[in-house]
């Protein structure tokens, strides 16, 4: 249910009212990755997928395995949405289920006027050239091979203002759902932009907070698809590891 209500409110938020008479039918696929800590998968990762005249809407559905939901429960849903060509947000929504902790957050980027506008009615500047952290992500899925590094991106998390710094570490193969793949290797470093401007909230989910977090680090392995199929967050011991085990995912199979 809840993911239905982020889907309905990105759906609602974003999607123009004078479509033309026969838009292009909207393709959509289901990858499953799997969350590991030291070695040990600790979370199911369902992304969807969606493309519809020029937005692409995702959804992240994060469920932690049954065994460790014996001691602690996780269930976290991420979506976004942004345009399929510079890749500029429109919308993003979460509901954050972490043990005690539970946090819903939904934001609408107004194009017109410049404008970050959340669902509790709180209003925050969007300077020119700031994405999302998903919009940001996707941008260097997409383009990956086509970027001339280092190169910096301006990212907007929760409202404040950070830079992701970006070097392109070469050519590296590595093994995806049992095959061997040569991946475009990425690593992002997170630093304030100015000065640390404070965010929306006062206390967030374990992924932004990480994110907001001077000096963090981000890895991705990008194949020629071009598809994130590997990331890393944080560094040996402590990294954390997302890596697909499965593409084009039956909505059944996630049960």
């Amino acid at each position: 249910m809840r993911k239905i209500l982020i889907l309905c409110l990105l759906v609602f938020n974003v999607i123009p009212a004078d479509l033309g008479a026969n838009p292009p039918e909207p393709l959509s696929w289901k990858n499953h990755f799997v969350v590991s800590y030291l070695g040990i998968p600790v979370l199911d990762c369902y992304q969807d997928f969606n493309t519809k005249d020029s937005l692409i809407t995702v959804v992240y559905d994060n469920q932690i395995k049954p065994f460790w939901a014996k001691f602690s429960d996780v269930h976290n849903i991420y979506a976004a949405t942004f345009t399929g060509t510079d890749f500029s947000p429109r919308s993003d929504a979460k509901e954050v289920f972490e043990g005690k902790f539970l946090q819903s957050l939904a934001v609408t980027y107004d194009l017109p006027e410049r404008q970050l506008i959340f669902d509790d009615g709180n209003r925050i500047s969007w300077p020119e050239g700031y994405r999302s952290v998903f919009s940001a992500v996707h941008y260097l899925e997409g383009f990956a091979r086509q970027l001339h590094y280092p190169l910096q991106l301006a990212i907007l998390i929760e409202g404040a203002r950070w830079r992701a710094d970006i070097v392109d570490l070469g050519t590296t193969g590595i093994s995806v759902t049992g095959e061997a793949v040569l991946t475009r290797h990425l690593r992002v470093t997170m630093q304030p932009a100015g000065q640390r401007s404070e965010r929306l909230t006062k206390r967030t989910d374990v992924l932004m907070d990480f994110l907001t977090t001077p000096g963090s680090t981000l890895e991705l392995w990008i194949d020629d698809t071009p598809q994130i199929v590997r990331a890393k967050v944080g560094e040996f011991p402590k990294a954390v590891v997302l890596e697909l085990v499965k593409k084009d995912v039956m909505i059944h199979e996630t049960d």
